[in-house]
């Protein structure tokens, strides 16, 4: 019995805000579309190729519902990695942000529009994962 009323809340919970942000076992169970996506990457120096340990970078997305900012910092081979869960809505593209001392600042957008979703059932869209290089140039 608890159950069905929990069952009923979560609908008119789902009505009064019009929105599929809920819980993952709800989510679930009752089927709002998500997915996740990766972006991972490398910074390297544009001239030696040699990785950039320590460089800012920032990732931004802006959706019709959300917006989307999150910092990540290159470990000692340059690398990077972000993942994010969208949930009722698709990021197209997202702009990456890399900053250094003594490099330029770097400005890429990424798209995720040329590439379908992986590993999707039911509500889950599936995942899109990104891999990029970002060439730093010194100042």
């Amino acid at each position: 019995m608890r159950n069905f009323f929990n069952k009923i809340l979560l609908f008119l919970t789902s009505l009064v805000n019009g929105s599929c942000d809920l819980s993952l076992e709800a989510r679930a169970e009752y089927g709002c579309p998500h997915a996740n996506y990766s972006l991972r990457g490398t910074v390297i120096d544009e001239t030696t190729k040699e990785p950039i340990k320590g460089a800012s970078v920032t990732v931004i997305s802006q959706t019709k519902y959300h917006e989307f900012t999150d910092k990540v910092q290159t470990d000692e081979n340059g690398v990077f990695v972000d993942n994010w869960d969208a949930r009722d809505e698709s990021y197209d593209s997202v702009t990456v942000n890399t900053v250094m001392q003594g490099y330029e600042e770097d400005t890429t957008v990424v798209s995720f529009l040329d590439m379908d979703y992986v590993g999707g059932h039911k509500w889950y869209k599936g995942e899109k994962e990104k891999n990029i290089t970002i060439e730093m140039v010194k100042q």
